[in-house]
């Protein structure tokens, strides 16, 4: 079995968001990191080899990093890519 790969939003408390930055980059499992607007303010792509891997790294890392209010983890099932 391959890969899971996975979106975790995360909505970050006023003026953490560069100190969340730095903590998630020590996460070996980060593909992506991408400061958006809305409800949450951080979206990361991680891949990891089983569920297990994602719960320790979400309930056991990034929960615990100071600025992190909330987290929202989805799962990608499919992906379709783009040609070019």
């Amino acid at each position: 079995m391959g890969k899971i790969d996975a979106y975790i939003f995360i909505e970050v408390e006023i003026g953490k968001s560069e100190h969340v930055l730095n903590e998630l980059r020590k996460l070996g499992i980060v593909k992506s990191v991408a400061f958006v607007t809305g409800i949450f303010d951080v979206i990361v792509r991680v891949s990891v080899n089983n569920l297990e891997e994602l719960y320790e790294a979400t309930v056991n890392y990034i929960h615990k990093i100071d600025g992190v209010k909330r987290t929202r983890t989805h799962i990608i099932e499919k992906e379709l890519k783009q040609e070019g």
